[in-house]
């Protein structure tokens, strides 16, 4: 299966956020866009283009940002929703009176991940399906799955949070540190800490309560 590629029509905030390693590069080649509002609305092509690269020059950039995505650690492809989360998907269903309840995690535009309503069915198969009634269904491109693979989606504080899965600190070297003190297996372990993850619809940010 070909790997997941970075397109040149991807904002450089969104690139950093599936793509952690691709800010060193960005560097690299002179583009620091990222730290500056037009990386949350620019496009990396129109971003090269403003500092004068040439095609062959924007296509090399999309090679070696590509290049990091075949080095990547292999994380789980898929998603985990919690009971209390499922709920709360069920009990805004049943206020708008919907049917069928479809998430998507997307790129929020500021370095983080967001939870979005899909209003249509898609062509896409759901990372994540319950079956119950409404059924809940979660969507993940495999680009952003490379970066939250392995997440969960959670109820906290009336609110749908998404919680990455991070790199643990022991690195296989060790047993004795808290990675371990729920019985997880190496590499990895939650956080709870570094994602974005409110649930919004047409009208913004919703509330789960």
């Amino acid at each position: 299966m070909p790997h997941p590629r970075v397109k040149k029509t991807m904002t450089p905030v969104d690139i950093i956020a599936v793509l952690p390693q691709a800010e060193s590069v960005l560097g690299e080649y002179g583009l620091h866009c990222f730290q500056c509002s037009a990386g949350a609305f620019e496009t990396l092509e129109e971003g090269c283009r403003s500092h004068g690269f040439a095609d062959e020059a924007i296509e090399e950039l999309i090679d070696d940002l590509n290049a990091l995505i075949r080095d990547l650690p292999v994380h789980p492809a898929s998603i985990t929703v919690t009971e209390a989360a499922v709920g709360a998907l069920r009990t805004i269903a049943s206020e708008q009176k919907q049917k069928h309840i479809r998430l998507e995690v997307v790129p929020d535009g500021q370095g983080g991940f967001c939870l979005e309503f899909l209003e249509k069915a898609t062509k896409e198969k759901p990372v994540w399906k319950d079956g119950g009634k409404p059924p809940v269904s979660v969507f993940v491109s495999p680009l952003v799955m490379l970066r939250v693979g392995g997440a969960v989606i959670d109820l906290r504080e009336g609110r749908l949070k998404l919680d990455l899965r991070e790199e643990s600190c022991c690195n296989d070297k060790a047993k004795a540190c808290e990675c371990y003190a729920n019985g997880d297996d190496p590499p990895s372990r939650l956080s709870r800490t570094q994602a974005h993850g409110d649930v919004s619809n047409n009208s913004g940010t919703r509330e789960v309560r």
